[in-house]
C-alpha cells in the first residue's frame, strides 16, 4: 500500500500543474519579467525598440488571439521611446500581419442617450457628457504631425455642410450713420496697393491662409457696399433721366411756341 501510495504522487503533481498553471495567488501583486511588481500584473521587457511590421509584431506586451484574429498590445522597449500602440489584424494571411481588423473603441451596442464615447487628452477622472462619440483636448492633424489648430488637415474637405460661428456681421453698412467710400477713393486703394481695402493681399494668404467666417464678413461687406453704390447710381440716372425727360417736354413746348410764332407771321405776311 506505501508503494501505492507514492507512485500516486507524480500523477497527483503532473495533475496539480496542469490544472493550476495558470492560476494566480488570490492577494498581492504578480510580475512577468520583474521581481517587484507595482500592480495586480506587472509585466516588464527590455531590448532594443521594435515596432510592428507586416512580417513582426514588435515590442508586444500583450497578444490576444481568436481564430486566426490577433489583438495586440504593445509598448517600445529602449530608454524614453514613449510610444505604444494597440494594433487589431489578422495573424497569418498571405502572410503575418498584412490585412488588418476594424478595431472598436466603445462601440455602439444601443441608443446612444446613455452612450459615452472616446476621451483623448483629457484627464482620466473628466467624465464625458451622455451621447457624445469623441472629444480631443488640443490640436488634431490630419495628414500632418505638426498642427497648428485644433484641427488642421493637409488635403481635401468634403462635407456636406459647414457651418461657422462669427459675430460683427457687416449689417451696419446699412445703417444710416456708415460712410460709404466712393468708387474714386476705392479706384486710388486699388491703384496704390493692389487690392481692395480689408482684403489680404495674395502673398499673406498663400503663406497663411484665410479665415471662413472673416473673409465671409469681408466680402458681404464689400457686396453690401457695392448694392449701396449701384442703388445710388441707379437713383442718379433716374434724376438724371427725369431732368432730361423735362428738359425734352421744355424744348418740345419751346419748338410748339416757335411753330405758333412762326405760323402767325406767315399769315400776317399773307394778309398784307
Amino acid at each position: 500500500m506505501r508503494i501505492k501510495h507514492l507512485l500516486l504522487l507524480p500523477a497527483i503533481a503532473f495533475s496539480y500543474l496542469v490544472e493550476a498553471q495558470n492560476v494566480f495567488p488570490a492577494g498581492g501583486n504578480t510580475g512577468i519579467g520583474i521581481t517587484n511588481p507595482e500592480t495586480f500584473l506587472h509585466i516588464k521587457t527590455n531590448g532594443a525598440a521594435a515596432y510592428p511590421s507586416k512580417a513582426t509584431r514588435g515590442n508586444v506586451m500583450q497578444l490576444f488571439q481568436a481564430d486566426n484574429n490577433d489583438l495586440e498590445i504593445g509598448v517600445a522597449n529602449g530608454t524614453n521611446t514613449r510610444r505604444a500602440w494597440i494594433l487589431a489584424r489578422h495573424v497569418t494571411v498571405p502572410q503575418y500581419g498584412e490585412h488588418y481588423s476594424t478595431l472598436h473603441l466603445q462601440p455602439k451596442i444601443d441608443v446612444m442617450d446613455f452612450y459615452r464615447g472616446v476621451a483623448v487628452g483629457y484627464p482620466a477622472n473628466v467624465d464625458m457628457p451622455w451621447g457624445v462619440g469623441l472629444v480631443v483636448e488640443g490640436n488634431v492633424g490630419i495628414g500632418t504631425l505638426t498642427p497648428q489648430e485644433k484641427l488642421s488637415v493637409k488635403g481635401k474637405i468634403r462635407a456636406q455642410e459647414v457651418k461657422v460661428e462669427t459675430t460683427n456681421w457687416p449689417d451696419y453698412v446699412f445703417e444710416p450713420g456708415y460712410k460709404l467710400p466712393s468708387l474714386s477713393e476705392t479706384e486710388r486703394f486699388i491703384r496704390e496697393n493692389g487690392h481692395l481695402p480689408e482684403v489680404p493681399k495674395a502673398a499673406e494668404v498663400e503663406e497663411n491662409g484665410i479665415y471662413l467666417g472673416e473673409m465671409n464678413k469681408i466680402l458681404l461687406k464689400k457686396i453690401e457696399e457695392l448694392t449701396l453704390q449701384a442703388i445710388a447710381e441707379d437713383k442718379l440716372r433716374s434724376k438724371q433721366q427725369e431732368v432730361i425727360e423735362q428738359q425734352s417736354k421744355a424744348i418740345s413746348k419751346l419748338e410748339q411756341r416757335l411753330d405758333r410764332l412762326e405760323i402767325g407771321k406767315s399769315n400776317e405776311q399773307i394778309r398784307k
